[in-house]
């Protein structure tokens, strides 16, 4: 059987399951919504109950991929409990999840929810050291700070840290894109306020997508310099008039720093970003280990979701 954890209605998840239906596998598919009614856990055993009277059984597990999400639990305390000691049992379930996930790890899998948030800092670190060119940056605190970062570096971005916010909420989206940050940006600052990243803008003369698969890259080019919406942050997409997205060879000296990065961190899968000066450098932004990839899957003809599906099959064998 092969396990999918993911969240609740991932396009990509479902493009990757109607493959592995066609090659005959058996798989279960699990996400947030799915509740654990009953854990049963001991020195070689591993056995969960969930409320829609499903069992997984980890011995019959044989390729494992995490996609996105968490094992959720019903099991909870007496409401009339004091918050501290709510605060403990949360603290026994989240010991549990970490065990269910390093015992996922010791399976045959493509990713794992232990390696999925990567730290963007981290990352940009690791990634020069395998010799990949990246902007400079900073994490400040302080209005001067800022401003001597940009005398240096003339035109600037700021950036969430970790995971910028993505979610909806009383009908309203809230998102963060990374966006130019001027110098009256600069002179509203006030003299100290919570850490931020600044980053050195790097002119683009086209962008690329990057899905990397157990040693393979597939890359995608976007021409998202052309459209002043999109200049910045491709994000802001156009819909009128979208960029144009093309199949792309990368050099093969990036691609093996690349495959050095993603195994200095443990990864078997994840979405690169990396921008292409106009003076051909290739600047590497940032890697995402649970990415989407159906676009770059689409526009550039790689079924990558049939690969997946057939990565994880061999997996299986």
């Amino acid at each position: 059987m092969i396990l999918i954890l993911t969240g609740s209605q991932d396009a990509t998840t479902l493009d990757v399951i109607k493959w592995l239906r066609h090659f005959d596998q058996e798989i279960m598919v699990l996400s947030n919504e799915d509740i654990i009614e009953e854990v049963q856990i001991s020195n070689d055993e591993t056995l969960l109950r969930f409320t829609d009277q499903r069992t997984l059984d980890f011995s019959k597990i044989k390729a494992y991929w995490y996609r996105r999400g968490d094992f959720t639990f019903r099991l909870k305390a007496a409401e009339d409990h004091p918050a501290i000691i709510h605060a403990h049992l949360k603290r026994e379930l989240n010991s549990i999840t970490q065990l269910i996930h390093n015992r996922l790890l010791e399976l045959p899998n493509l990713s794992s929810s232990l390696n999925a948030d990567s730290n963007r800092l981290d990352v940009m670190c690791i990634a020069e050291n395998a010799g990949l060119k990246i902007p400079s940056f900073g994490v400040f605190n302080t209005r001067r700070q800022v401003q001597d970062f940009a005398l240096k570096h003339g035109k600037i971005v700021t950036k969430p840290i970790g995971d910028g916010i993505s979610l909806n909420e009383d009908e309203v989206a809230y998102m963060q894109y990374t966006d130019v940050f001027e110098q009256e940006d600069i002179d509203r600052l006030p003299d100290s306020f919570l850490p931020g990243l600044f980053v050195e803008y790097i002119e683009k003369k086209y962008e690329l997508r990057i899905f990397y698969l157990r040693g393979t890259c597939y890359t995608m080019a976007i021409l998202s310099q052309q459209d002043t919406q999109t200049s910045v942050d491709m994000r802001h997409y156009n819909f009128q008039r979208p960029n144009r997205a093309l199949p792309y060879r990368l050099p093969e000296e990036i691609a093996v720093k690349i495959d050095q990065l993603m195994r200095q961190l443990s990864l078997k899968t994840g979405s690169i970003d990396i921008i292409v000066s106009p003076e051909d450098e290739f600047v590497f932004l940032e890697v995402n280990p649970v990415g989407q990839f159906g676009n770059v899957s689409s526009n550039c003809n790689y079924y990558l979701e049939r690969n997946v599906a057939l990565h994880l099959s061999k997996l299986s064998l």
